[in-house]
């Protein structure tokens, strides 16, 4: 398995968060170009896929609950600030609209994918620490992958975004054990890769069927993802920008407790989404930078 950090990937992620802030209607250009945000969400959930079985790897020495446990707050506290802000205005936005049912009292919002995201980890957890055997760690995962992009096929249960993120999580698992690509001229390899970005932008500038939609979830996010890793590509640039992604969704939250107020300026909507994801990975850094510094005092 390939699991190098890589700046391209880093860069997609900024993109495709910024295309779900598009498609909330919190940016400034609201054209028709440019397709819905959920087609971004399940790019996140294959490349979730593909980290998957090594971010779960390091918890297996611990028994089953102490290691369930360290997973899970390791995995939150990663998220960090943005996510405490998004489930709070979570709440405040179901105070606000009111719940239709008992059951209905999720404060997730534009942050149910993590939710999902965490279910599937667990699962997948407990699946690798009982099954030995990667052949058969491989034919769950299938079957898995198979059921569920059945099941969610089904309008009925495509709104369910456990079906989705088991399906591309799944998916994104299997990918990650297909070995690296073994040429010379690695250079090559970017005549493949080219081809799933404009293949993948077409579906991104203009409208596309049902079929064309899980030809992008089934065959060009995997395709992306797997031949971008064949690159060791490092950017400065790239990076920063990917470490404000998840901030650029959790935010969103913010927006939308101030968009159902009353309130309706894109322009500030924008603004306080990335003035706050600047901010915060800011404020990540220099914390990061104080720790190493005790740690070398020490």
């Amino acid at each position: 398995m390939i699991n190098k950090r890589n700046s391209l990937i880093e860069l997609y992620r900024f993109l495709f968060a910024m295309n779900v802030v598009k498609n909330h209607g919190y940016f400034p250009y609201q054209g028709r170009y440019f397709s819905p945000g959920r087609i971004s969400v399940e790019f996140f959930f294959v490349l979730s896929g593909w980290f998957l079985v090594k971010g779960v790897e390091k918890y297996m020495s611990m028994s089953y609950w102490k290691g369930l446990y360290h997973m899970i707050k390791n995995k939150i506290v990663s998220l960090g600030v943005p996510l405490l802000v998004g489930l709070v205005f979570g709440l405040v936005y179901k105070c606000m609209v009111g719940m239709n049912a008992w059951w209905d009292f999720s404060i997730w919002g534009y942050l149910w994918y993590v939710h999902d995201m965490l279910i599937v980890f667990i699962f997948y957890y407990t699946i690798k620490r009982y099954v030995k055997s990667n052949k058969w760690f491989l034919i769950i995962t299938g079957i898995v992958f198979v059921a569920t992009s059945v099941i969610h096929a089904f309008p009925m249960f495509y709104s369910w975004g456990y079906f989705r993120a088991f399906s591309a999580m799944s998916l994104g698992i299997l990918i990650s054990y297909i070995p690296p690509i073994k040429i010379k001229r690695k250079w090559i390899l970017i005549i493949p890769l080219v081809c799933v970005w404009v293949l993948i932008l077409r579906m991104f500038l203009f409208d596309f069927t049902f079929i064309e939609d899980e030809i992008l979830n089934l065959v060009l996010y995997p395709a992306l993802i797997y031949l971008t890793f064949q690159f060791n590509v490092h950017s400065v640039v790239f990076n920063y920008l990917g470490s404000l992604s998840f901030g650029l969704y959790a935010y969103q939250s913010i927006t939308r407790v101030m968009e159902i107020s009353g309130y309706n300026n894109t322009w500030v909507f924008f603004a306080i989404i990335l003035t706050l994801s600047v901010l915060t990975d800011m404020v990540k850094r220099i914390v990061k930078v104080q720790k190493q510094k005790t740690k070398v005092v020490g």
